[in-house]
């Protein structure tokens, strides 16, 4: 983490932009907890990363009997011609990286 903000319900952060250890552009993101169920996020246009990507996604959560279900959803779009490349690349390890990523917004949105 480069950098990071928060004031209220907003969340500022900037990281390195590595993805699957291959360092890429610093990227920025703006993160709203909307309410205790629902945490949203984008990218905010930097350069040189808006270049080469954009992103969004967020948390819905929802208490079941068995628990809290949770749907993250993470959006890459790529843009021409890292597109031809990152997402083959990218696909699988996305998939596994979320449970990480899961652990580490919980500690964010605690602190």
């Amino acid at each position: 983490m480069l950098e990071q903000r928060r004031d209220g319900n907003r969340i500022f952060m900037r990281h390195d932009g590595a993805l699957r250890g291959v360092p890429g552009p610093a990227v920025a993101l703006e993160m709203v907890i909307e309410d205790a169920l629902t945490v949203r996020y984008r990218a905010v246009p930097t350069l040189p990363s808006k270049l080469v990507l954009t992103f969004d996604g967020g948390f819905d959560l929802r208490e079941t009997p068995e628990g809290t279900h949770v749907v993250h959803t993470e959006r890459f779009r790529f843009h021409q011609p890292f597109r031809l490349v990152a997402e083959p690349f990218l696909r699988d390890w996305l998939r596994r990286d979320i449970a990480g990523e899961m652990v580490r917004l919980k500690q964010l949105l605690e602190a």
